[in-house]
């Protein structure tokens, strides 16, 4: 088993003003900083607050309320910790399927090579070093968000899961599950979130945070989605005519599912 170290005292003196404004792209993003040291926690908080939204945690127990709370884009923690250290956090907030998909920084003074291997098993998707530079530090939270917009852009309509930026296996079947659910039911035109809240076994906040997060859709446009992937299916099978496939995959408008088929796959429905 890996001995952690008390983690060293480390000072880190970069002032504001020397980060230069022109190498930060804006991006909306939440960044919850948990970090038991006040001066150092406020030093990254001053710094991120230029470009996120910037929430902060004393320790990692409250650092996992928080996160569970606030449903974070990315965690930046700090290794040895009272209460639960980072890399408890780490393992907790990777093992429940509300959290699992929140990605994780680790910034800690522990810089052996057992310790940052560790970190990342533990389901870091990134370990700093202290003394840190704050613009790589900027560098590496760009690169994570945009890393995840990517796959977002990518996602092929008709191939959302295999497209998804998976941080686990719990998010793997969460969407499998999701997606499995929402095909048996889109035939249903009065199956909404709700519904699919109860199938899952979560609440409405926890379901929208997850699969917005994982795809940048919410869940009322993955079902439409769905619907029309299995609509066009049908109309290829050449067995039915729109109308009929509108009221199968639960539109009960034919004329709003032709305007929702042409905004998605660039045709009308009657051109298929």
């Amino acid at each position: 088993m890996l001995k952690h170290k008390e983690e060293p005292s480390v000072s880190i003196d970069l002032p504001i003003d020397d980060l230069p404004a022109n190498d930060v792209q804006p991006m909306h993003a939440t960044i919850l900083v948990v970090e038991d040291d006040d001066v150092v926690r406020e030093y990254i908080v001053r710094n991120l607050s230029q470009t996120f939204d910037v929430l902060d945690a004393a320790d990692g127990g409250e650092g996992l309320d928080m996160a569970r709370e606030n449903n974070p884009d990315i965690v930046i923690s700090d290794v040895m910790m009272p209460v639960m250290t980072g890399y408890e956090l780490c393992h907790r907030l990777r093992e429940s399927v509300e959290t699992s998909h929140i990605a994780i920084i680790l910034v800690s003074a522990l810089t052996e090579r057992e310790n940052i291997i560790y970190g990342l098993e533990a389901g870091a998707d990134d370990y700093l070093t202290k003394p840190f530079d704050m613009a790589i530090l900027l560098t590496r939270i760009q690169t994570i968000l945009k890393r995840r917009q990517a796959y977002r852009d990518s996602a092929a309509s008709a191939n959302y899961v295999s497209r998804i930026d998976y941080k686990s296996q719990i998010d793997r079947e969460f969407m499998d599950r999701t997606m499995d659910i929402i095909k048996q039911r889109s035939s249903n035109s009065d199956f909404s979130i709700n519904d699919l809240c109860i199938e899952l076994g979560m609440s409405r906040s926890s379901v929208y945070n997850k699969i917005k997060t994982l795809t940048g859709k919410g869940p009322n446009e993955i079902i439409k989605v769905v619907r029309l992937n299995n609509a066009r299916e049908l109309l290829l099978s050449h067995g039915y005519n729109v109308g009929e496939v509108a009221f199968m995959v639960g539109f009960s408008d034919p004329k709003y599912f032709s305007t929702c088929f042409k905004k998605q796959f660039g045709v009308s429905p009657n051109k298929i």
